[in-house]
């Protein structure tokens, strides 16, 4: 009876996931990136001023977003963009010297990298600070090419592959020009890491895929990765963070981000639809997701004007990672608006 049971889950399972998904409005995509960027730009403001430091799940995947967003047309606080673009830049400059001697930011090298892909998705150009960063990072790598990780905060801060995908994306992105040989070898040795890395979870999962691709490895290793993670998707459209969990917005968001960029998976591919439109469904009216804190508490509680209390960084990060996937799926405002007026 059991083995009956599973066999009808499972075939349950392949069926729906050959189900064809209905594409999503177009205006209904906007909407809920709108609201989703306005309520993180506001709350970045906010946690800036709290906490006179900067963050990987306020400020930089908010900048990545804005960033996306607003290559694609879509309304952005430009004012509150380069509020933030600037205080992160100060934050980092006054902490220059230190970097310089081996002496990183809170959260050591999974923080440096990840500000570091923040300031690249803005376009910031490389200064003595971003050399300073990626110096900081070839000090923290270890002989075998990957870094540890200093903080367990799951799921952002839990992992060795995420920390070794950001860093060796952020030395891509800013080593020192006359430097390049040298950190290209540490981008190789990171890569030749993440290419026999074994991954356990959907953090863990997207990000090999995405170190993977930045490290310039595509090959049937990184097919192999990228199959895992697409696999993992449940009925619902969504990924979870771990299979005894439910699906959430963080995973599916970093799931659907993973495959595209890291793997080249069309927008328009089933599997990529089905996760918008769990995404869309699981919006909450405000704009947010929400998506349950595992991690133990190391700062006083505040209030960052981010919903979900003490579950309220994380969801920021879900719904920043959420708003991205959203906005790889959409087409430009412009587009969207012209097709508007073709209709009506």
């Amino acid at each position: 009876m059991i083995v009956a049971t599973r066999t009808v889950c499972c075939a349950v399972c392949i069926w729906l996931a050959a189900m064809p998904a209905l594409a999503a409005d177009p205006s209904q995509v906007r909407l809920a990136l709108e609201k989703s960027i306005a309520l993180l730009q506001k709350s970045d403001v906010t946690f800036v001023k709290n906490t006179g430091c900067i963050s990987c799940h306020h400020e930089s995947l908010t900048a990545m977003l804005v960033s996306a967003a607003r290559r694609k047309g879509f309304r952005v606080d430009e004012a509150i963009a380069r509020q933030q673009l600037q205080a992160t830049l100060a934050y980092v400059d006054e902490r220059r010297d230190r970097m310089l001697q081996g002496i990183g930011l809170a959260g050591t090298s999974d923080t440096v990298s990840y500000v570091l892909l923040g300031l690249g998705a803005e376009g910031v150009r490389p200064t003595p600070t971003t050399d300073a960063m990626a110096r900081f990072l070839s000090l923290t790598q270890l002989p075998d090419g990957r870094w540890p990780i200093q903080t367990h905060r799951p799921p952002m801060e839990a992992s060795d592959i995420t920390v070794t995908a950001t860093s060796l994306r952020a030395m891509k992105l800013y080593a020192p020009k006359v430097q390049r040989a040298e950190y290209d070898k540490r981008v190789r040795l990171a890569g030749a890491w993440l290419s026999k890395a074994q991954a356990r979870c959907t953090e863990e999962k997207a990000f090999r895929v995405l170190g993977l691709a930045w490290a310039d490895i595509l090959t049937d290793v990184s097919k192999r990765a990228a199959s895992d993670l697409r696999g993992d998707q449940r009925p619902d459209g969504g990924w979870a963070e771990l299979p005894t969990l439910d699906t959430d917005a963080y995973s599916t968001g970093e799931a659907l981000y993973a495959l595209h960029v890291g793997a080249g998976l069309q927008v328009t591919d089933p599997v990529y639809e089905r996760g918008v439109k769990y995404l869309l469904n699981t919006q909450h009216e405000d704009g947010s997701w929400f998506v349950e804190s595992r991690a133990i508490p190391i700062q006083v509680y505040f209030e960052s004007g981010f919903p979900h209390g003490v579950h309220q960084w994380i969801s920021a990060a879900g719904t920043a990672w959420a708003a991205l996937a959203l906005t790889l799926a959409s087409p430009s405002a412009a587009t969207t608006k012209q097709s508007q007026l073709r209709i009506r």
